[in-house]
């Protein structure tokens, strides 16, 4: 895969990834992408040789330059070298041709965190997560926890579903776990499934979960309501059952194992 369709998707999976915190693709052809938040958009255009990053939102300009430097760095030859152009604060362009190997260090520390994962965390911030990620085993390279900071408001420290279920996994006395969603069906009764599948005329109440340990005679069992947790970004908008389930799900798991999994929170459980 060359350089071009490396950022390309490196940039798609970035907006993917981060649609709980409001941000939206908008268009994408072979040489432009557009994507919108309510903090302001961005705009990445291919200019025949670096990927062009433009528009208000300085944040997600500077989160894409280090998610496009990551691919070229995977893709490039030893010798590529990145070209920055920085324009002002309120829609500045950034071009990102190629970059010098980026390393993805063995160990992290409060200076990687503020150089490649959030420059806008302060000190403390950073430390805090800095700690979180040591005593819960987890790599924010591998997008098993997050760092999330907008101008002005505090830091949120979120974990990846998959770092709770690949922990509960790990451990010796996890014994499978069950979730889906309830729902209101057309006879108006209340009805928890599996999976998250409902029909149009019905309505979604919320999600639930069970998860059994080998040493435990009955399951932890959660049951969320979706009032309490649904807001106004694309993932819940278009897929409210999955966001519902998935954070039941989170929260059995924390419950079960509260000495790996305790005071870590998906990204659908807080609001960022």
């Amino acid at each position: 895969m060359d350089v071009k369709a490396a950022c390309k998707d490196a940039i798609l999976e970035w907006v993917a990834e981060f649609e709980d915190a409001g941000f939206k693709l908008v268009s994408e052809s072979e040489d432009r992408i557009e994507i919108a938040h309510e903090r302001g958009g961005v705009i990445a255009t291919w200019n025949g040789s670096a990927w062009e990053l433009s528009g208000e939102n300085a944040a997600a300009r500077d989160a894409l330059m280090k998610v496009v430097a990551r691919a070229v760095d995977r893709t490039s030859s030893e010798d590529a070298r990145l070209a920055k152009r920085n324009g002002n604060g309120n829609g500045g362009t950034k071009s990102i041709a190629v970059q010098p190997p980026m390393p993805e260090p063995q160990e992290l520390t409060l200076e990687t965190i503020k150089k490649y994962l959030c420059p806008e965390a302060t000190d403390q911030e950073a430390y805090i997560f800095l700690q979180l990620c040591r005593s819960a085993g987890l790599n924010p390279f591998r997008r098993e926890a997050y760092l999330i900071k907008y101008s002005g408001k505090p830091a949120t420290m979120v974990v990846g579903k998959e770092a709770f279920t690949k922990k509960a996994e790990r451990h010796p006395a996890f014994d499978g776990c069950q979730a889906g969603i309830i729902v209101l069906n057309r006879d108006g009764q209340i009805e928890r499934r599996d999976g998250t599948f409902k029909l149009r005329d019905e309505q979604l109440l919320g999600g639930w979960a069970k998860v059994y340990r080998k040493d435990r005679s009955h399951p932890f069992v959660a049951e969320v309501s979706i009032e309490e947790y649904q807001k106004n970004t694309p993932s819940w908008q278009q897929m409210p059952a999955t966001m519902i389930r998935k954070v039941a799900l989170v929260q059995a798991l924390r419950e079960a194992f509260p000495s790996d999994l305790g005071g870590l929170y998906d990204e659908a459980e807080v609001a960022v």
